[in-house]
């Protein structure tokens, strides 16, 4: 798995459109990877969406790192856009683990 350091620099090595998305494939290969690693009789035996959120922070570091013409939404965006259903799920365990986070704070 790479860091999103090592992402920035294969991405200033060829800025271009095709290494990009070589490199959105890469994240999502990573998501489907620890899915597989921990997987058992056919069932992923953890919640994906802290997989999911830590590949998202991976993608803004790897946007600030480039410092211009990458979306730090862009993993984001690229589930909502080909994982719908997936990217829907992310955002309601957000949304509940915001509120746990509230409520244990009053």
């Amino acid at each position: 798995m790479k860091t999103a350091q090592e992402y920035a620099e294969q991405y200033l090595r060829n800025k271009n459109i095709q290494e990009l998305k070589k490199i959105a494939f890469e994240f999502l290969e990573e998501v489907q990877q620890e899915g597989l690693d921990n997987e058992e009789n056919g069932k992923i035996k953890i919640d994906i969406c802290p997989v999911i959120e830590s590949r998202d922070k991976k993608w803004r570091e790897f946007a600030r790192l480039v410092k211009y013409g990458i979306n730090p939404d862009g993993f984001s965006k690229l589930l909502k856009k080909h994982f719908l259903v997936v990217y829907m799920y992310w955002q309601d365990w957000k949304k509940d683990k915001r509120s746990i986070a509230k409520d244990s704070e009053g």
